[in-house]
């Protein structure tokens, strides 16, 4: 799993190490330590104190934001029955997207979400009973599509994806990790997942949120080429969620917006009655 407390400590000690360690002819760069290398590392060059401060700042703010995450979704006893089941089955199902998003910028979900490393087939075992139905429509997308009380849910694999030759969806889709699942999602306020064990994201994402910035993961060029479609949720995420847009990503957009007339009038017309209704 990534750690983003990890990450923030090893960014944190990059300049410190060039500037204390240039000149000695052995050392390790922060970026290839472990934390307890790291640690060590701090203690002996006179960081500790600095190490600590930013280590406590920043399990303090995942711990407020694990408060708002574990109080709302104790408000919505569906969701939470869903992720239950999942949980109790594997540790790695994750409420992950929007709804994740939106609780943490102190909005409400209008939909819920999940990931997991269940196969499809224990999917069908675990949601069999009267209570809930499913669809099988997604499967070659590994996607489990459940409703439960008459609301329509999605439970999918981690995925890893293929090519993009349509400029809509990948060529082929196959299990993968949840480092492969972050890296495929278009920004990085949605590439956040949250169980009863807490939240999983990378710095960037956790910062995104707690600073409001709207940004493409990795490439934004290469995020609008996987699905042009993204240039107008990006303009409809910027509006509907409040937020400023990082400058690469709106560099992006606005160079490749006639990629979005592309896109097909039903699904455009779609992202743009989301904006204006």
């Amino acid at each position: 799993m990534i750690s983003a407390v990890l990450e923030t400590l090893r960014e944190l000690m990059k300049e410190q190490y060039f500037r204390k360690m240039l000149n000695q002819k052995e050392g390790k760069n922060p970026l290839l330590m472990d934390y307890d290398e790291l640690q060590e590392f701090a203690e002996n060059n006179n960081l500790l104190f600095l190490f600590k401060t930013e280590e406590e700042k920043f399990k303090k703010m995942m711990k407020n934001m694990n408060y708002a995450m574990s109080y709302l979704i104790s408000l919505e006893g569906d969701v939470s029955f869903i992720l239950e089941k999942l949980y109790s089955n594997s540790k790695n199902s994750f409420l992950v997207g929007g709804s994740v998003r939106d609780i943490l910028l102190g909005k409400t979900p209008k939909d819920f979400d999940f990931v997991t490393d269940l196969s499809y087939d224990k999917l069908k075992e675990i949601f069999c009973s009267k209570e809930f139905s499913f669809k099988e429509t997604g499967k070659q997308f590994l996607v489990f599509n459940l409703n439960f009380r008459g609301v329509d849910y999605e439970i999918a694999n981690f995925r890893k994806d293929g090519t993009y030759t349509d400029g809509r969806r990948p060529d082929s889709v196959q299990i993968g990790t949840i480092e492969d699942d972050m890296a495929r999602r278009d920004f990085s306020i949605n590439a956040m997942y949250w169980n009863f064990d807490g939240i999983i994201a990378t710095k960037q994402s956790i910062n995104d949120i707690q600073n409001k910035v709207l940004r493409f993961i990795g490439k934004p060029e290469d995020r609008i080429a996987e699905d042009a479609l993204r240039v107008i949720r990006f303009y409809r995420i910027l509006k509907s969620k409040e937020l400023t847009p990082d400058e690469k990503s709106l560099r992006a957009v606005r160079t490749h917006f006639e990629k979005a007339m592309t896109v097909s009038p039903h699904r455009m017309m779609m992202e743009i009655e989301r904006i204006c209704l």
